[in-house]
């Protein structure tokens, strides 16, 4: 889990910091709320599977389910082809898109506004 999740951030947030830095950081939470969600869009191809694969593990009563995610994908590949793993891909694009986008969009905005030169890496709460 913990490997997949730092892949999937790692991707989000260069994505995310780059597109900041295309847009300009002049504190618009619209430019913040768009670089989050295009980070989102970014990770995704990534997440779709650990997701589909996560989901699958919690519902499935299959004796070959208990073994671990990789008999679950061996199968899912096996039966349905490398494709069946990518099934979800229109709610969690939609999920990653909006909930991305508006996290760090409040995140980034209120990190701007609260930091004395406007720029969000500058802000301290102490």
């Amino acid at each position: 889990p913990l490997l997949g999740a730092g892949l999937l951030m790692s991707v989000f947030r260069t994505t995310q910091q780059s597109t900041s830095r295309v847009f300009g950081e002049d504190g618009s939470f619209v430019k913040f709320a768009a670089a989050g969600a295009i980070g989102g869009l970014a990770q995704a191809p990534l997440a779709v599977p650990v997701e589909h694969l996560k989901v699958r593990l919690q519902v499935c009563q299959a004796q070959w389910c208990s073994c671990g995610i990789v008999p679950l994908a061996r199968h899912i590949v096996s039966v349905a082809g490398v494709g069946a793993l990518w099934r979800g891909w229109a709610p969690t694009v939609m999920r990653d898109v909006i909930g991305f986008g508006l996290f760090f969009g409040c995140t980034d905005y209120v990190l701007a506004r609260t930091s004395p030169t406007g720029r969000r890496g500058d802000a301290s709460f102490v």
